[in-house]
């Protein structure tokens, strides 16, 4: 192909025929390389497209009846440059901005609001992170270094992973098939963090001292937590028609990605009396956070999360000796495994315990004393 730049001090030129782009089936678009070097090495990239057969990324450089093309030539470089060419896509979704597109379908979910603003809050991290310029498009998800990013993230395994999980929700959505190419491909490339085990250091005594502190206003919402193991979502989600007097029990609704389930849990009648006042909710999730901590804080306690209070209520229940299976249908876990988590401190006090019992431990340690100097 013989260069030709578009003016006298201006980037060279493609003109090429190529079968089966459409048309006449001539290229004719700016290569934007300045220097006839820069020129040669991306007639190679389009070498290289012609020997891949991507002949969707040729017709996508093209300007179609007078409107832009596309695909610009820099995102082809920049694509070749990390060695993601052969992936590249230039499907109509995907060359949407990235940004606005995201918020939009986001908004558009039908999904409980705090995973829709935790979808929302992530996405905006990774805005802020600089990986993807302002102008970015939906493709340009793929040309991100995942292992990169995730390796200089420097906020907790759950947010990078909600990340992940928000990346593939959008995807999903978007392009309406969680088994797209696109995001199929994209989700092998972005590593999950390991996440430790949420364990916390709370007791049925310490919750009590901390209730003394709280404000009786916002004390139903506490009980009704710790005393149904539900997650906050659920909780505030309850609406007058989910509660049933007569046994007791409340309707828990859930919205798993796009169907709503629910399940019901049979409640110990002064817990139901707790429940009963939270719904509807009087004040906000975050306002009763607030409360909680403050009150956690004049006890001389760490405060717990609300969502901690969850994992207390399995923890001290598989304790007192409830069966996992009833237990993981009163937390409404998909999996045994998720409830199984809740052994894990039993089963390291019976090691100690066993220990202690072979070595002869005394029950009270003997404590030694200090003498004073000059006594």
């Amino acid at each position: 192909m013989t260069p030709t730049r578009t003016s006298a001090k201006g980037r060279f030129r493609f003109d090429r025929v190529i079968q089966g782009i459409g048309g006449d089936d001539r290229l004719q678009v700016t290569s934007g390389a300045r220097t006839l070097k820069e020129f040669r090495r991306r007639e190679g990239i389009l070498n290289k497209l012609i020997e891949l057969g991507r002949l969707d990324i040729l017709r996508a450089l093209k300007p179609q009846q007078g409107r832009r093309a596309a695909l610009a030539m820099s995102e082809v470089v920049e694509a070749d440059r990390r060695e993601r060419l052969s992936s590249l896509s230039v499907e109509p979704l995907l060359v949407k901005p990235l940004w606005a597109t995201a918020r939009a379908t986001i908004r558009a979910m039908g999904i409980e609001p705090a995973t829709k603003k935790q979808y929302r809050d992530r996405l905006a991290a990774l805005e802020r992170s600089g990986a993807l310029p302002s102008a970015a498009r939906v493709s340009d998800l793929a040309s991100i270094d995942w292992r990169e990013l995730e390796g200089g993230w420097g906020r907790s395994p759950a947010h990078w992973n909600q990340l992940r999980r928000a990346v593939s929700r959008f995807l999903t959505v978007l392009l309406g098939d969680e088994h797209h190419p696109f995001r199929r491909d994209l989700l092998k490339g972005i590593p999950a963090r390991v996440e430790i085990d949420r364990e916390p250091d709370f007791t049925p005594a310490a919750f009590h001292l901390a209730m003394r502190k709280l404000d009786p206003v916002y004390r139903p919402y506490i009980w009704a937590l710790i005393g149904t193991g539900t997650r906050g979502g659920e909780l505030w989600g309850l609406e007058p028609e989910d509660l049933m007097p007569l046994t007791h029990g409340i309707r828990v609704r859930r919205k798993l990605k796009n169907r709503w389930t629910h399940r019901v849990i049979e409640l110990e009648p002064t817990i139901y009396d707790w429940v009963k006042r939270c719904v509807p909710a009087a004040f906000s999730r975050d306002t009763v956070r607030r409360k909680w901590y403050a009150a956690c804080r004049a006890a001389k306690l760490d405060p717990p999360r609300l969502h901690d209070l969850r994992h207390c209520h399995g923890q001290w229940t598989l304790d007192a000796g409830v069966p996992d299976a009833d237990v993981q249908a009163q937390l409404g876990h998909q999996t045994a495994y998720m409830t199984r988590r809740y052994r894990k401190r039993a089963q390291r006090r019976a090691t100690s315990e066993a220990i202690a019992r072979v070595l002869g431990v005394p029950r009270k340690v003997p404590q030694r004393k200090i003498r004073r100097k000059g006594a």
